[in-house]
Formats: structure tokens, sequence, C-alpha cells
């Protein structure tokens, strides 16, 4: 949800991304969109080589429906996902941990009873060698 919100933000042509020419030529070979396309519009990648990486700036936008400007979109909104989904999960963490204390007081007693039924801790709770 958090991802489709911000790809609906960042399509307001304002935010860029850096990318490899040959980055866009596998994207364009796997859609089947002649290369052409790609060097009107990047007339760098023209003379692009294997060899020598060519870096051109893509525009993050969803309206013009091309294949490097939705994955733009894609490659910003990610890394603030990343980000709110770690918040969210240690504040998760830290609410559950501190709802559950009593259950993992319970948990400790049963588990130290079956140590002690098991021979492993003697009377006190200290191993047995």
């Amino acid at each position: 949800m958090v991802l489709v919100a911000l790809a609906a933000k960042l399509s307001s042509r304002r935010y860029h991304t850096v990318s490899t020419c040959q980055e866009l030529i596998f994207m364009y070979e796997g859609y089947s969109i002649p290369l052409e396309d790609v060097y009107s519009t990047y007339p760098t990648c023209r003379n692009f080589t294997a060899s020598i990486p060519a870096y051109v700036v893509v525009n993050a936008d969803s309206t013009t429906g091309r294949p490097e400007e939705v994955g733009a979109i894609l490659e910003l909104s990610f890394g603030t996902c990343a980000w709110v989904a770690m918040v969210i999960h240690i504040f998760a963490v830290e609410w559950y941990l501190g709802a559950t204390q009593d259950e993992d007081e319970r948990l400790q007693k049963v588990s130290m009873a079956r140590r002690k039924a098991a021979g492993l801790v003697d009377a006190a709770g200290k191993a047995v060698r």
C-alpha cells in the first residue's frame, strides 16, 4: 500500500534516478520494444559499449508507460518502503515483548519444571553435571 502511494506521489516528473545504458537496453529487449526508442530518448546510449558504462538520467513517471520510468519509481520508493517496514516491525516487536511478559515468566517456570523432572537441573536450578 505504501509502495502504491509513493508511486503516485513520484509520478509528477519531479524526481529522477540514474541508470546505465546496459540496463535500459536489457529492459527494452526484454519487453521487445525497438532499441531505437532508447536511442532517441537517450542519445548517449547510441555509442554504448559494454566495457565503458554510460549513465543516463531517467524520469520517475508512471504516466508514460516507459519501462525505465516505471522502474525508476519503484527504485525510488523501495528504500522508503524498506525503512517504513523496518520501523513498523521494530515497534511491533517491542509492543509484543512488552505485552507478553507474563506469558514469558509462565513459560520459564514450565521449562524449569521439565528440566527438573528430566534431571538436568537440581532443586536450586543449577545444571547437573
